[in-house]
């Protein structure tokens, strides 16, 4: 638009220089121009300025606060906001003494950052806990893609609890009201005491359940004989996987048990793994219990015999079809979840070009692709990392004290693939000939890290 303006001003510019008056000037833009011509008020005034010696096309200077002024504030509201997340835009401008609306636009427009609540989940994980998870899924993964038929010899299994009276979820309550009509309300209930506690193990179908006689404890002792059970059920219900089925659970206690590991290598049990606090990839957590509890919320049972009846009933009703798309849930979720931690690390990538090791020693980075490992050295973990297996080979540094400006320098570095590269870049920091030089080899996907005195760790 400013361009378009400025080339009308030439043009009524060169009108005036032709002598022509400013109803014929306007009349010759709107024939040009169309819709996008001058107002005529706008047109008169430039005509008469034109016609009065001024030869400049431009706008003339203007008062107030400079174009400067918006990135200087764009940059006091970032620093601000990254020091507390949780500032509001009324504390933001007061702080600032900016009007909130500036705050505002700048924190959406500028900064395209939008406030959003803390997601609840059931636990943090450690950096330590999502690498033993993409681990086990990506070994998971490899050993499907090695045996297509592994998924069709896995029986899960797991505990969950059924309750006297379980309130229906908000959702449940949803109905549909014509135009006028009240609201619904109910009172606020809480699950009731009495309960009941089921041990489900499914495939392509149940393969066996049971329940937990009232007031006894789920330990080693106990799951051994439900166990002990469940294998002659399998040879019983799947006499085609009776010798190669292979066995998946959580990780609670009476599962980690050393009588419970030593009775399924006994019985030449192969265990699939499961990582800690992930019930996200346990079958039994995000398919099987929420869709039978999902059926039974909401209902009074008059004892512990009616919630066994009403919850065989409703496995009994769960298709074939469903346990199939379950399996193949269960394998996307593999899949997704080392996608998404891939994802994560190159954001941090991106924000981190080198690492830090600690005070005195520096690695640097290259560019990576696929798995994580810790570093360390002289048999000591420095610092635990996000990074996958490397193209790196070789990185060699000198332990020495590293200034502000030096630490600097390091940070920007992006590509470094070889000591010599190091060396040529910053021959000050990085002499691999001096002594007190250590030396890490960085190799395979799980990152083998070798030291100076060969000594090794393997993550």
């Amino acid at each position: 638009m400013e361009q378009r303006n400025i080339e009308q001003r030439y043009a009524i510019k060169f009108c005036v220089k032709l002598g022509d008056s400013v109803a014929e000037t306007y009349d010759k833009l709107v024939k040009v121009f169309g819709d996008e011509a001058l107002s005529r008020a706008q047109a008169f005034r430039w005509h008469n300025n034109f016609k009065n010696g001024r030869e400049s096309v431009g706008d003339e200077p203007r008062s107030g606060r400079p174009v400067e002024a918006r990135t200087d504030n764009v940059q006091r509201v970032r620093t601000l906001v990254r020091q507390d997340r949780r500032l509001t835009v009324r504390m933001l401008a007061d702080e600032l003494n900016l009007k909130r609306e500036t705050v505002r636009k700048i924190l959406t427009d500028d900064l395209s950052m939008k406030k959003l609540c803390t997601k609840m989940v059931p636990k943090n994980l450690l950096a330590e806990q999502k690498h033993v998870e993409m681990s086990i899924s990506q070994d998971c993964l490899e050993q499907v893609e090695a045996d297509p038929t592994l998924l069709d010899r896995v029986i899960t299994g797991d505990e969950g609890w059924y309750f006297q009276y379980d309130p229906e979820t908000k959702r449940q309550s949803q109905q549909w009201l014509s135009p006028g009509a009240a609201r619904p309300k109910k009172a606020r209930m809480s699950k009731s005491k009495v309960k009941t506690m089921m041990i489900c193990f499914f495939d392509k179908g149940i393969v066996h359940k049971e329940f937990v006689p009232p007031g006894q404890t789920v330990n080693q002792h106990f799951y051994l004989k439900v166990l002990d059970r469940l294998r002659k059920r399998v040879i019983r219900v799947r006499p085609e996987i009776a010798k190669t089925w292979i066995l998946h659970h959580d990780n609670a206690p009476c599962h980690r048990a050393f009588s419970v590991s030593r009775f399924l290598t006994s019985k030449n049990i192969a265990v699939l793994p499961q990582a800690p606090y992930s019930p996200d990839m346990s079958p039994c957590d995000f398919f099987l219990f929420p869709q039978t509890k999902l059926v039974v919320k909401g209902t009074h049972f008059e004892s512990i015999t009616d919630i066994q009846n009403a919850v065989t009933r409703v496995l009994q009703d769960i298709p074939v079809e469903a346990f199939q798309k379950c399996y193949e849930s269960w394998k996307k979720r593999w899949n997704q979840y080392i996608h998404e931690k891939w994802i994560e690390f190159s954001r941090r990538y991106d924000e981190h070009r080198s690492i830090i090791v600690n005070e005195k020693s520096v690695v640097c980075s290259a560019h990576f692709a696929a798995d994580s490992f810790n570093v360390y050295i002289k048999n000591t973990m420095l610092k635990s990392t996000a990074i996958p297996s490397l193209i790196i080979q070789r990185v060699r540094f000198k332990t020495t004290n590293l200034h502000s400006e030096e630490k600097q320098k390091v940070d920007d570095m992006e590509d470094i693939g070889c000591s010599s590269s190091i060396t040529s870049n910053f021959p000050k920091l990085l002499e691999p000939e001096i002594d007190g030089v250590e030396c890490l080899e960085l190799s395979s996907s799980y990152g083998k890290i070798t030291n100076a005195n060969d000594s090794e760790k393997h993550l």
